[in-house]
């Protein structure tokens, strides 16, 4: 029960985050969302100035978090075990292997198109406290996680993938 930095994560490994074609499409909505603020018929400067400042702001910090990518990857496995994202963006929750049971789809409350992964008992209390999403159903614990727009059944497969034989 650890805590991992993003950079310490020992390759080879797969990072959950959105796949290219959303990160793609915020661009458009964003310069677009900059062009129709710039276009509204707002009579008063400060008001004007103000409101192209905060959507080029929020547009510039997208590009930051977007650019380090450790904020945009909410999972990663290795042969290791997985490694959930923590309340701190750059350090992960780190379950090894032997205390992951299964990994299936799940309805995620927000988005209704979830995973949700068993961990044993010695890491559910740890991982709710850094983690979140720990939830303890028929007396097994289970943290839930969104699939950040990817398929979920080759996203299991994947995840299962680094598995080491047997487990």
């Amino acid at each position: 029960m650890r805590l991992v930095a993003a950079n310490d994560i020992p390759m080879p490994r797969y990072e959950l985050t959105p796949p290219w074609w959303a990160l793609a499409l915020y661009w458009p909505v964003f310069i677009g969302a900059g062009l129709l603020v710039h276009q509204l018929p707002i009579d008063n400067e400060v008001l004007r100035i103000t409101a192209l400042g905060l959507n080029w702001s929020v547009v510039i910090l997208v590009l930051l978090n977007t650019l380090r990518r450790d904020r945009l990857v909410t999972l990663q496995a290795n042969h290791e075990g997985l490694f959930f994202q923590t309340v701190r963006h750059d350090h992960y929750f780190f379950v090894p292997w032997e205390a992951v049971g299964r990994i299936e789809k799940a309805v995620f409350p927000l988005n209704s198109r979830g995973l949700r992964i068993a961990i044993s008992e010695d890491y559910a209390e740890a991982a709710g406290k850094a983690v979140g999403n720990v939830t303890n159903e028929g007396g097994q614990s289970f943290i839930y996680t969104i699939p950040q727009l990817r398929n979920r059944d080759r996203l299991i497969e994947t995840l299962n993938g680094f598995r080491p034989a047997g487990r």
